[in-house]
């Protein structure tokens, strides 16, 4: 897997402050993207499969795992490192370390240039991490709060 830059801020004009973070996995040439319709040459419309992919757009990022899933895993992280402060030029970086190191910075902007699906992933990511922390109360314990954010993802996903 090629090294990656450190994550920059990105503005067109130096006098207008910058826009946001943006994903360093947008210099990935090799993603693999889930919810786009197959390209249409002929003016057809595209043929209609059993299973439709889910709308989105979303990247297929490698994880930091030992689960089994369609994304590919990414090596574990080195004996002594922590998982707080992973550098983004480690192999074993992956797009969750990058959702809550860019969390903060991203926030404090109101607008967010989408300038690809990993872009788009950051800021699902983003939200998913504001809307979990907007629903644990100060005096939740860690099973507590654990089991509040996955009952949200459970009832995002689930109540379709």
């Amino acid at each position: 897997m090629p090294v990656r830059p450190a994550p920059t801020i990105l503005s067109p004009n130096p006098l207008i402050p910058p826009q946001a973070y943006h994903s360093i996995f947008l210099q990935d040439q090799d993603v693999r993207v889930i919810g786009n319709p197959p390209p249409n040459n002929n003016n057809c419309p595209p043929p209609q499969p059993a299973n439709p992919a889910p709308p989105g757009n979303f990247a297929l990022l490698p994880l930091r795992t030992r689960t089994r899933g369609p994304a590919y895993t990414l090596p574990a992280l080195a004996p002594g490192t922590s998982d707080l402060d992973i550098d983004p030029d480690s192999e074993s970086y992956d797009p969750l370390d990058e959702v809550l190191s860019l969390f903060r910075a991203n926030t404090f902007f109101r607008n967010f240039e989408i300038k690809g699906p990993a872009d788009r992933l950051l800021i699902y990511g983003i939200l998913f991490v504001s809307e979990c922390l907007g629903k644990i109360k100060g005096g939740m314990g860690g099973k507590e709060a654990e089991k509040v954010c996955v009952f949200s993802v459970w009832k995002v996903c689930c109540s379709r």
